[in-house]
């Protein structure tokens, strides 16, 4: 996956379950070495939240990431990065009132 991706950040899910995000050096080095990569915690958002929310979750992430649950508790529904907020807050800003 990593040869095949440009992606920088990755979340980690195991069995349906979000484990954390692993950063490409990490994990690239990982693989080298042999061992499981090291994970960050993952600032997780529940489906319904705002983008205000999603803001504030992406000040606190050590990933500039930020993880959206899906149907069931603690499940991968989507990620959100900083250049999904800058695109939301140019949409909103050239959207008419």
């Amino acid at each position: 996956m990593l040869k095949t991706s440009p992606y920088n950040r990755f979340p980690v899910v195991v069995e349906g379950v979000i484990q954390g995000i692993v950063l490409r050096e990490e994990a690239e080095e990982a693989l080298q070495e042999k061992r499981a990569p090291k994970l960050f915690k993952a600032e997780l958002l529940p489906p319904s939240a705002h983008l205000r929310e999603a803001q504030g979750a992406l000040i606190n992430s050590d990933t500039g990431m930020v993880l959206v649950e899906g149907e069931e508790p603690n499940s991968l529904g989507g990620l959100f990065t900083i250049h999904d907020l800058l695109r939301a807050q140019q949409a909103a800003v050239e959207s008419p009132e």
